[in-house]
């Protein structure tokens, strides 16, 4: 199965203005719930993505953030997509390309085959500047119809494994951890020796 098969071109923006995250996101739920029926809409489904994304970020270090929310009542799986010339900041995250992902409860395994799809696009910094750059919805699709992404059927540990993870060693001072935790926002770090073995992970 392709990105594309997801994708309808009305659900993509190409902006140009100033805005906030919550605007942002009112603008993809307005062009969803204009041409789908959904079970939620509306100020309501706005309320649902955002409470999703204030229990965990939903942007990554490539600049795309990756909100969702699955839904009961709702068989299908709806995508929109916007493409900021001014980027947002996520606490600290610049993203210029946001995908809505909107799924029903009992497809977690589709989602996070998207998520890895797009995460492989938004690598590829010169090619998510392309994305960006671009001038209509309909030129987003066929660009996207060119790299031709596939979603996988099976999703491997590669798909969604941090990539080169920063590392401490055994003589580290807690100090210097918790900086490191606190700066990349994260909750664990594998600790390795001078050549690189792991030891343990605190």
């Amino acid at each position: 199965m392709h990105l594309t098969n997801f994708l309808d071109a009305r659900n993509i923006c190409i902006e140009r203005r100033v805005l906030t995250k919550e605007q942002v996101y009112a603008q993809m739920v307005e062009n969803i719930c204009h041409h789908r029926k959904l079970p939620v809409c509306g100020k309501e489904l706005l309320e649902l993505i955002l409470k999703r994304d204030r229990e965990a970020t939903t942007a990554y270090p490539t600049g795309i953030a990756i909100p969702h929310i699955r839904m009961d009542g709702f068989d299908d799986t709806v995508m929109a997509m916007t493409f900021l010339q001014n980027p947002l900041d996520y606490e600290g995250t610049k993203v210029s390309w946001v995908v809505l992902i909107i799924t029903d409860k009992s497809s977690s395994k589709l989602y996070l085959n998207m998520v890895a799809a797009l995460l492989g696009v938004s690598r590829d910094q010169a090619l998510s500047a392309s994305l960006t750059s671009l001038q209509d919805s309909h030129a987003v699709i066929h660009r996207l119809k060119q790299l031709d992404i596939e979603v996988k059927k099976d999703l491997t540990i590669a798909d969604i494994m941090v990539q080169n993870p920063v590392s401490v060693g055994p003589d580290t001072l807690l100090r210097g951890l918790s900086d490191i935790m606190s700066e990349r926002d994260i909750s664990s770090v594998p600790v390795t020796d001078a050549d690189g073995k792991y030891l343990g992970e605190v």
